[in-house]
């Protein structure tokens, strides 16, 4: 899932999810003036922010897709 071409933006995000480090790249992902921007009250972005906070919440639950995965697999 790409917001906006963020990704793009941040080459330390998609390092960590490389990486498998879920959690961290979620932090990082959101680690951006967009957001903080469209974070702050009355910045009529507040969409903006929800949005990427989606995709940051997606991307921590990209560790346990992966082993839910895993599991369905070693147990056909």
């Amino acid at each position: 899932a790409t917001y906006r071409g963020s990704w793009r933006g941040s080459p330390k995000t998609r390092k960590l999810l490389k990486e498998g480090k879920y959690e961290e790249a979620a932090k990082e992902f959101l680690n951006n003036d967009e957001y903080r921007e469209a974070s702050k009250p009355k910045s009529g972005k507040r969409g903006v922010a929800l949005r990427m906070e989606e995709v940051a919440k997606a991307i921590k639950n990209e560790k346990e897709q992966k082993e839910l995965e895993e599991t369905r697999r070693a147990n056909q």
